[in-house]
């Protein structure tokens, strides 16, 4: 199997909730990146296909550059150190959800961060799939998938 994960029940639950996820919520996500969002979960630890109601507040940990609305998000107080992101020059913005919305809660692995730029001392791992160099990030902390976040929620404060 292409997740190198053992054949466990909770796995296997994981992976067929985030899958139907993905094929229902997510439909054009290519093949090889859900993949990737797959690698990048704790599928030892429960994945949840839930609804998140009006007025939940989210957060998400930005670069100043980034888009604002992305696909990754997690819960407030989380931190970023347990994101499986390099947590280098990432802020955190909070949003509120204004129309309830479907998200894939899962836990996260530590990561080879390839997408965000590393600090001048952060010591960089090979990332063999992405035939590239990275950061090794930190899991353990919630992510929330939000497939339609510019639709259903709206910044409400960006950490200074």
């Amino acid at each position: 199997m292409a997740l190198s994960v053992t054949d466990a029940p909770q796995r296997r639950a994981g992976i067929k909730t985030a899958l139907r996820f993905f094929q229902t919520k997510m439909p054009a996500l290519p093949v090889p990146m859900a993949l990737n969002f797959l690698l990048a979960m704790d599928l030892s630890r429960t994945v949840v296909d839930c609804m998140l109601p009006k007025q939940e507040k989210v957060i998400a940990f930005r670069s100043r550059t980034e888009a604002e609305f992305r696909l990754f998000y997690t819960r407030p107080g989380a931190s970023k150190h347990a994101s499986g992101i390099n947590p280098h020059q990432r802020i955190a913005v909070q949003y509120t959800v204004h129309n309830p919305t479907a998200a894939l809660e899962s836990y996260t692995t530590g990561a080879i961060d390839v997408w965000s730029i590393p600090a001048n001392n952060q010591k960089l791992a090979i990332a063999p799939r992405a035939l590239t160099y990275g950061v090794m990030a930190v899991g353990g902390g919630i992510q929330l998938i939000i497939p339609d976040a510019a639709r259903n929620l709206t910044v409400t404060n960006v950490a200074k």
